[in-house]
């Protein structure tokens, strides 16, 4: 791990700072929320990949998710095997 973050806006801040292979994104978060923070990221630093690691296993959030670039979208009950996988996946399409 490189790096921590409170809210949304502190998650991309550190994004930049760090410069990561991968995030690790929750969707509810204070001041700027996972869609928004996930869309960002990708914008400023497209080799980032970004996993969204949720409670809500949503359709929609699944979509919003896909369409701001996010690498997968994984419930937060997924085994760690498949979370896992899809790390080492998402760092292998990171720049």
């Amino acid at each position: 791990m490189v790096g921590e973050a409170g809210d949304g806006m502190e998650a991309v801040a550190e994004a930049e700072r760090t410069n990561p292979d991968v995030v690790l994104m929750d969707l509810r978060m204070p001041v700027l929320g996972g869609i928004e923070s996930t869309q960002l990221i990708r914008q400023r630093l497209p080799g980032v990949q970004v996993i969204i690691l949720t409670a809500f296993d949503d359709f929609g959030l699944r979509v919003a998710a896909e369409e701001a670039g996010a690498y997968c979208y994984l419930p937060k009950g997924s085994s760690a095997q498949l979370i896992s996988h899809s790390i080492l996946g998402a760092r292998a399409f990171s720049a």
